[in-house]
């Protein structure tokens, strides 16, 4: 997104809300609201025959599905909602959910919306610090938050920010000891009550709206709060500076920092919205790591394809998630993504796949049926006049998966055949469909199957149908029962 010519991310989109918005704008709940974009309407016609052959008696050479894509939530998003949704992470397959938290704010801020240019942001966790003083620090609302994700077997990665010494929290820390030492006393606690968490240095620091000062300022912040954390526990994981327009010139430098030892990283974070964003940075930190000599993975730890509102609200997002998760499979350089956002923020925007009231949203069910999905990738086969139709398949003892989906305009005509599967008898073939008529709108209950259809004993299963454009199709099936 471009604003006045500055790139601007979706945190920095939620801060401009809170201060000029004067009203919410809330989606309606309802389980038949089309797109009417003209862009998206189905084509009556298909413009090509796509055949897929899969065989989950043959195993994949391509990268397995793992759950590289994780969650990321605002730290504008409460603890009443986050206690209300927290369910919904493991139906992702989240086992690890970002936050970038708000440290502190002049206890003269009494409510969360209640913010100017020049005020703290509160976020998630509430008074940790009051009054600008270290003295008042507080663990408590982050044992809090962290006993519930662990409730749910998921790890936070806490981005710890901003400024809370100031009463303009986008200004660099003065007293570096008090830093350092607000650090210590965090990882300090979160290892003496046996709770994990990824630890990041502060949250976008090359956008004005997070940080003013140099970005040499930033690595002194950076290296001192990295410092404080390792004494407080040796063996913590430490990440950063999630960047959200990264350089060559200024990674040199933190990685610099690194390679001397300054810096104890455990992996390299970067921002990206948009089509082709993520590819794009990814390729600036790969070109920077081998130029420094050092050798970090990369966390991808805001992502989201799409930045028009009208299509983060679209079924045709669920297909640019699989997309997603299909083309971040092949770069294993990336060891994480966190998709922005699980939950929205409340701050008027709409990059959550769950929205304010709590509804899954088309996108939702994208992330829902991947986490079906077995890890072991088997053999998909697929001729199509239409190049942009994708897919990929897996199984185990009890479940044979695949998903195919189109990020074209086109419409298409599929014919699945589907053998190997490593069970034998009768089967259950369950069919997802996600595009302008099947779940394209919120809802309050779980994807359920468009069509179910049994199969008596035979080697084959097969099925035919249209893929509309931009649409998503999910095949499961199982022994009858």
């Amino acid at each position: 997104m471009r604003w006045n010519g500055k790139s601007i991310t979706a945190t920095t989109f939620q801060f401009l809300i809170v201060i000029f918005r004067c009203a919410f704008s809330h989606e309606e709940h309802t389980e038949n609201n089309a797109d009417t974009s003209e862009h998206l309407r189905p084509i009556s016609t298909p413009a090509a025959e796509t055949y897929v052959s899969v065989d989950f008696g043959i195993v994949s050479h391509l990268p397995s599905l793992t759950r590289k894509v994780q969650a990321y939530n605002s730290g504008l998003v409460t603890m009443t909602r986050l206690a209300r949704d927290a369910h919904l992470l493991p139906r992702v397959g989240a086992s690890f959910l970002r936050i970038d938290v708000g440290l502190g704010w002049d206890s003269s801020v009494k409510r969360v919306y209640q913010l100017a240019l020049r005020t703290h942001m509160p976020g998630i966790l509430g008074n940790v610090i009051s009054d600008f003083d270290l003295s008042s620090f507080s663990f408590d609302p982050i044992l809090k938050l962290s006993e519930m994700l662990n409730q749910y077997r998921v790890t936070p990665i806490y981005s710890w920010c901003y400024n809370p010494f100031d009463a303009d929290f986008t200004k660099p820390v003065t007293n570096l000891t008090e830093w350092s030492e607000l650090h210590r006393l965090i990882s300090f606690n979160m290892r003496k009550h046996n709770l994990p968490a990824i630890h990041e240095l502060y949250n976008e620091p090359d956008l004005p709206w997070a940080f003013t000062g140099s970005w040499e300022q930033y690595q002194a912040m950076a290296a001192a709060a990295a410092k404080g954390l390792k004494a407080g526990d040796p063996n913590c994981t430490i990440i950063g500076p999630a960047a959200a327009v990264p350089t060559p010139e200024r990674l040199a430098g933190l990685l610099q920092l690194v390679k001397s030892g300054q810096l104890p990283l455990n992996g390299l974070s970067v921002h990206a919205y948009g089509a082709g964003a993520w590819q794009t940075n990814v390729e600036i930190l790969k070109a920077a790591l081998e130029k420094a000599s050092v050798k970090l993975p990369i966390h991808l730890n805001e992502v989201n394809v799409e930045t028009d509102p009208a299509q983060l609200n679209s079924y045709a997002l669920a297909a640019s998630i699989f997309s997603t998760i299909h083309e971040l499979l092949e770069h294993e350089e990336v060891t994480m993504a966190n998709w922005a956002q699980l939950m929205e923020s409340g701050a008027g925007d709409s990059w959550g796949v769950v929205t304010e009231e709590g509804f899954l949203k088309p996108a939702f069910h994208a992330f829902y049926l991947y986490a079906r999905m077995p890890q072991s990738r088997t053999q998909l086969m697929m001729t199509s006049g239409n190049a942009w139709i994708q897919g990929f398949a897996s199984s185990n003892a009890t479940v044979a998966t695949a998903a195919v989906w189109t990020t074209s305009l086109e419409a298409t005509d599929v014919t699945l055949s589907m053998q190997g599967f490593p069970f034998k008898g009768p089967t259950q073939l369950e069919v997802y469909i996600i595009d302008p008529t099947h779940n394209h709108g919120t809802t309050a209950q779980f994807i359920r199957p468009s069509q179910v259809l049994t199969f008596a004993a035979q080697d084959t299963v097969r099925w035919q149908g249209m893929l509309e454009p931009r649409a998503s199709l999910f095949f499961e099936v199982s022994p009858t029962k």
